[in-house]
């Protein structure tokens, strides 16, 4: 089975594509990253298509950070420059994997050509549901061609693959046929996060993300309002919303993935306030770093406290509540403070632990594959 991965980031897809080349697979990884990124994070030289090159300056706009306005729009116009650049240059394939919302005329491109099983992957919920979620202030923070593109490209697939049941659920809610959804959790890098000892100092909550009104930044910040004997730390870009100016809250800014977990280490609690959120991958890294969560009803967080065997290391909350996420840390801190002081303190077991490897991912996927290719 020849399985082409398509994407304009690394995010998830590179971790697939990686371990499923592990076990054997025949696959051809795509994105505009440089080169020397897809190497970086494990794909082998043979197997990688960097577009980086001909894809100019957009792919150079969309990793430059330091403007995040520009970088949003950068992504934003990747989407439609990738698909194009895929119809060009896509390999003989059974299997066509791509990023949702730039998977459309390449989708068709692959179906036509090769036969292919087209694939969208979509790390959100339906673009619908999105927009409702986040339009509920009045405000309509999703561009059209954008919303026009993701629902393109579920047209075109004949399946859709999401990280959690929320995700699921939102699709089958706005008509997409169940049969056609495959749920697979994300992993974690559980070499780079590992268990940490239990921090000394104030009680400190971590958020690791983007600021910004999707994220649930604003509710975050009116919670330390109410809490001001306890410290939050934000590690991440400012995204729609600026963030407070308070005594007990400190902005660090973007840190590359491979530095997070000193941040985790300081943290005793980790939340993730999204009003949407496909999954949250940044919950099992901190739960890999032995970091406690509180995460909203929005995110995959109740499908990961489903999996892990001590359902008391995490606490699920309305999103959007003020009150249910400043209630779910009161109790999260009362419940670390009169745990166990010292050592390294652990969030998983080892079956959490296997459960939750970029190998099990890609272990599922390809089940999934296998069973859809007979």
């Amino acid at each position: 089975m020849r399985i082409a991965i398509a994407t304009t980031t690394g995010f998830h897809l590179i971790h697939l594509a990686r371990e499923l080349i592990a076990l054997g697979h025949d696959v051809t990884y795509y994105s505009y990253h440089p080169l020397y990124r897809m190497l970086r994070g494990g794909i082998p030289k043979e197997r990688a298509r960097s577009q980086f090159i001909r894809l100019l300056p957009w792919s150079a706009g969309a990793l430059f950070r330091h403007i995040p306005r520009l970088q949003r729009a950068c992504v934003q116009v990747m989407l439609k420059r990738m698909d194009e650049r895929m119809v060009q240059c896509l390999e003989p394939c059974d299997v066509y994997i791509g990023l949702s919302g730039m998977l459309v005329q390449s989708g068709k491109h692959a179906r036509a050509k090769y036969g292919a099983c087209v694939i969208s992957d979509r790390g959100s919920m339906h673009v619908l549901t999105q927009q409702e979620l986040l339009s509920a202030d009045g405000c309509d923070r999703l561009d059209a061609s954008y919303v026009s593109r993701e629902l393109d490209s579920y047209a075109v697939s004949d399946y859709v693959v999401v990280p959690s049941l929320n995700s699921a659920e939102s699709f089958e809610g706005n008509g997409f046929p169940k049969g056609r959804l495959f749920v697979n959790y994300y992993g974690v890098d559980l070499e780079r996060f590992q268990a940490t000892p239990l921090p000394d100092g104030k009680f400190t909550v971590l958020y690791v993300g983007a600021w910004s009104y999707q994220k649930g930044a604003d509710i975050l910040t009116e919670v330390a309002f109410r809490l001001p004997d306890i410290d939050f730390v934000h590690v991440g870009s400012v995204g729609d919303l600026d963030p407070p100016a308070i005594q007990n809250f400190k902005f660090v800014g973007h840190v590359p993935n491979e530095e997070l977990r000193k941040f985790y280490g300081r943290a005793h609690l980790f939340v993730l306030p999204s009003r949407q959120d496909g999954f949250g991958m940044v919950m099992l890294e901190a739960l890999a770093c032995g970091v406690p969560v509180v995460a909203s009803d929005k995110t995959g967080g109740a499908d990961i406290k489903g999996v892990i065997q001590s359902d008391s290391q995490m606490e699920i909350f309305e999103a959007g509540s003020v009150d249910e996420l400043a209630a779910a840390i009161i109790t999260m801190r009362a419940r670390i403070e009169t745990g166990p002081t010292g050592g390294v303190r652990h969030a998983l077991v080892d079956r959490d632990i296997e459960a939750f490897s970029w190998k099990a991912y890609a272990k599922r996927y390809r089940e999934f594959l296998i069973g859809i290719r007979q």
